[in-house]
């Protein structure tokens, strides 16, 4: 499957979701780490892959919420998950989902800064929230 890239870090890559991305994002969601922040949790692996279905079709018509996945570049496995969400006040947050395995080594922190900075400068935006 092809990788659409949006952005890199020097230990993670940004692209968007692939087909085969659902039991890793199945797994994820499952994880205790997942329920206690406001992250998707699926039923079972047809719901995650509707919505890896639903992420596909907003690439193409640019809008939100834009989920993508969070790749290790050393092991080319994904992690985790990057969600940019319009809220309510119209202000836009960033939800990052690591894996539990993968916790604990600042990959959340080096996503925030690097999605602040893609948003400021690809997606315009003068401010960010994340969770």
């Amino acid at each position: 499957m092809k990788n659409v890239f949006l952005f890199m870090t020097d230990r993670l890559a940004v692209r968007q979701y692939r087909e085969d991305d659902v039991e890793r994002l199945f797994h994820y969601s499952q994880q205790k780490s997942a329920r206690e922040l406001p992250n998707e949790v699926f039923e079972d692996l047809e719901e995650a892959g509707s919505y890896i279905e639903q992420a596909m079709l907003n690439y193409r018509v640019i809008h939100y919420p834009h989920r993508y996945a969070v790749v290790l570049k050393a092991e080319n496995k994904m992690i985790g998950t990057l969600t940019f969400k319009r809220m309510q006040d119209l202000n836009i947050r960033v939800d990052i989902l690591i894996g539990e395995e993968y916790q604990k080594k600042g990959y959340a922190t080096e996503l925030a800064a690097a999605s602040s900075e893609y948003a400021k400068q690809k997606l315009g935006l003068k401010e960010l929230y994340a969770v």
